[in-house]
C-alpha cells in the first residue's frame, strides 16, 4: 500500500522448511513495514521454523495462512492484533503456540488452532474475543489458561469444542456456573 507504505507477504514462491517473516520491504526505493500474512500465504508448504524479524509490526495473520504446515512452534509478535480462521489449522505437529510481552491480541478466529498438535496454551490479557472451535479437535490439548486482568469479552462456549480433556483456567475476574459463561465480575 503506497499510502500507508505497508505491504502484504501473500507467498514466498519457494517451498522453504524455515521462514523468517521480514519487519519491511524495499520496492522501487521505498521501504514498507510489513503488516500482514496474507490468506493461504504458506498454506500447505512443510514449514517446520517460522521466525520473525525483531520489532515486528505484523497486525493481521490471515485465514489458512499456516494451514497444514509442519511446524511445531511460534512465537507471535506482540504486534499482531487479530489470527484469523483456519490460520493455524490441521497442524498435527504444533505443539506449543507462546506470544510476546505485551501482546496486542484482540481477536482468534474461527478454527484458528483447530485440528492441531497443541498441548497447552496462555492466552494474553489483550485478547477480547475467541470465535467458534478456535481450539476445537485438539486431542492432546491440555490446559488452555488466561493472563490475569484478562478483557475477553466474546466468546462461543464451544471454542475448545472436541478438545474433551482440556482445563480451562480462568483469571479470578470470571464466574462459571455449570460450564458456561456466566459474567464477569465487575470491580
Amino acid at each position: 500500500n503506497e499510502k500507508t507504505h505497508t505491504a502484504e507477504i501473500s507467498s514466498l514462491g519457494d517451498k522453504r522448511d524455515h521462514i523468517i517473516i521480514p519487519r519491511s520491504l524495499s520496492y522501487e526505493g521505498q521501504t514498507y513495514l510489513v503488516t500482514i500474512i496474507g490468506r493461504y500465504a504458506f498454506s500447505a508448504y512443510k514449514i517446520k521454523k517460522i521466525d520473525f524479524e525483531k520489532d515486528s509490526q505484523i497486525k493481521y495473520i490471515g485465514k489458512y495462512a499456516f494451514l497444514l504446515t509442519d511446524i511445531e512452534y511460534i512465537l507471535i509478535p506482540s504486534s499482531v492484533e487479530i489470527i484469523d480462521e483456519y490460520a493455524f489449522s490441521f497442524n498435527k505437529k504444533l505443539q506449543k503456540v507462546e506470544f510476546e510481552k505485551n501482546s496486542n491480541l484482540r481477536q482468534i478466529g474461527k478454527e484458528a488452532f483447530a485440528f492441531s498438535g497443541l498441548k497447552c496454551i496462555t492466552l494474553p490479557k489483550s485478547v477480547q474475543i475467541i470465535k467458534y472451535e478456535a481450539f476445537g479437535f485438539n486431542k492432546s490439548l491440555q490446559v488452555i489458561e488466561f493472563e490475569e486482568n484478562s478483557t475477553l469479552n466474546t466468546f462461543n462456549d464451544d471454542f475448545y469444542f472436541g478438545s474433551k480433556n482440556a482445563l480451562i483456567m480462568l483469571p479470578k475476574t470470571w464466574i462459571w456456573f455449570t460450564n458456561f459463561f456466566i459474567s464477569k465480575q465487575k470491580k
